[in-house]
């Protein structure tokens, strides 16, 4: 599982590709509804897995510009390193 999600994720972050991919089939699913005539179930199901699918493109492609890495591990880190701070106490 772990080979999977490297071909996604690139030192802690969505490859710019998959970025890219994200949002614009987010929007896709935001505005299909919109062109053809479907239910309103299903209306409702597109936007809101547009909805989401988007957000994660958007929120990987800003994270990438501020040089954040949402999609590391490094909160193990920090955990481990506040449980021997309280370990001294």
């Amino acid at each position: 599982m772990n080979k999977l999600f490297e071909h996604f994720i690139e030192n802690g972050n969505l490859r710019t590709f998959y970025q890219w991919l994200f949002a614009t089939l987010g929007v896709f699913l935001l505005l299909l509804p919109a062109m053809i005539e479907v239910g309103e179930k299903l209306k409702f199901l597109s936007i809101s897995i547009g909805a989401v699918i988007g957000a994660i493109g958007g929120y990987a492609a800003r994270a990438s510009v501020l040089k954040i890495r949402p999609f590391d591990n490094s909160y193990r880190k920090a955990r481990e390193s506040y449980k021997k701070d309280d370990s001294k106490n």
